[in-house]
């Protein structure tokens, strides 16, 4: 390491005592055999390059120093440093109020199991806790932890780029888990893939009341991922999230196969929600409790069944259509439990009313209670659906 002190003295004044120290370049194995023994030693500004190899460290902690932690980079830009966490923690803790000069890049991250706090285990690849880093090129892949298989943020708002966020596991947030009023991080041009989770397969959006979070996704691939219960892509909770000229394909849950939104308004601009899956209802979006988002100019296709959108009218949740394609807000389908935008057979199939054109949610009229198969007669067929769906766990 070289450090430059600079002291210029004046006739008229003297700084006695001053100097301005220089970033330096720390490196990792050579200066210091351990990541973290490198980041002890670092001053602000400093850059800390790790070479080539598999470095077996955890819990790895900035300390709230605006520095850069940066790998190494093959002549065709892929990763040749990474990060093993042995299952012991995360690998990285950012707890220290870390902001946007603490930067996280060029690395591969795996084998983490999360940061405990708060009762759970938190971001098996890097937990952010009233810090806003910079997580910049980096693959995340092959971590567990209770919120936030891959990353977590907790009242934090990192910005995350240019990242692939695959493989990973969580109850809730398999990929990415935000919560808190203060969690709006901003994810662009990431790949958020085949990650797993109760809830919120590859991100989840979610805070504490009255106040949501507005987290900002944008230019992402958000594929193939996975939750048992609610929102296969995107799980939204209290939080209006901003999810622009993103891809949401292949993703697969039991309510919002692509996205499933619960007390939430999420402005969706551009795009593509297509191939998503579910069981139950909305395998493109699925919409409860006073959720109100906005779809401008956005194309849903190909998800399972046809049920691009499912609106649960009874709570009071709608969407406002800007120019989207199809226009869905025009072939409204009234069944005994909510409301759906399909086509008119699918409606038929399903026992519905279809509104139309210029049908909306709004003209369905209350359902007969106990009514389970919307045949408007109460009888032993609709004992018998009770009785088979006894014990289900509804959404």
């Amino acid at each position: 390491m070289n450090r430059i002190a600079a002291v210029t003295a004046g006739l008229s004044l003297a700084f006695i005592g001053s100097s301005a120290t220089f970033a330096a370049t720390i490196n990792v194995p050579e200066d210091y055999a351990t990541i973290q023994g490198a980041i002890d030693a670092s001053s602000d500004g400093d850059v800390i390059n790790i070479a080539p190899g598999i470095y077996k460290e955890s819990n790895l902690d900035p300390g709230g120093r605006p520095i850069t932690i940066q790998g190494t980079l093959n002549d065709d830009g892929s990763l040749v440093t990474t990060i093993d966490a042995q299952q012991i923690g995360s690998v990285f803790v950012c707890d220290s109020q870390e902001g946007e000069g603490t930067i996280i890049r060029n690395l591969m991250m795996t084998g983490g199991t999360g940061n405990q706090t708060y009762g759970f285990l938190h971001g098996g690849g890097i937990h952010c806790e009233f810090s806003h880093p910079t997580i910049s090129n980096c693959t995340i892949i092959g971590h567990t932890a209770e919120r936030g298989g891959g990353i977590s943020c907790l009242f934090s708002s990192p910005t995350i780029d240019n990242c692939i966020i695959s493989d990973n596991t969580a109850d809730v947030g398999g990929g990415i888990y935000c919560f808190g009023n203060t969690s709006s991080p901003r994810i662009s041009n990431c790949t958020i893939s085949d990650n797993t989770a109760y809830s919120g397969g590859g991100i989840s959006c979610a805070s504490n009341k009255p106040v949501p979070n507005t987290p900002i996704i944008s230019g992402c691939m958000i594929k193939s991922n996975v939750a048992s219960q609610n929102g296969g892509g995107i799980l939204c909770t209290n939080s209006n999230s901003t999810v622009d000229a993103c891809t949401i394909s292949g993703n697969t849950a039991n309510d919002g196969g692509g996205i499933y939104c619960y007390n939430s308004s999420p402005t969706i601009n551009t795009c593509l929600i297509e191939g998503n899956s579910c069981n139950s209802n909305g395998c493109g979006i699925s919409l409860y409790y006073l959720s109100i988002p906005t779809l401008i100019n956005c194309t849903l296709e190909n998800n399972s069944f046809n049920w691009n959108i499912w609106i649960d009218w009874q709570t009071d949740s709608y969407l406002t259509l800007v120019s989207s394609d199809p226009p869905f807000s025009s072939a409204a389908c009234c069944v005994s439990s909510g409301c759906a935008a399909m086509s008119s057979d699918d409606c038929t199939a399903l026992g519905g009313n279809w509104l139309g054109e210029g049908g909306s949610c709004d003209d369905c009229s209350a359902s007969c209670s106990g009514d389970t198969n919307n045949d408007g007669v109460i009888d032993i067929e609709d004992l018998l659906t009770m009785l088979s769906n006894y014990g289900s766990v509804c959404p």
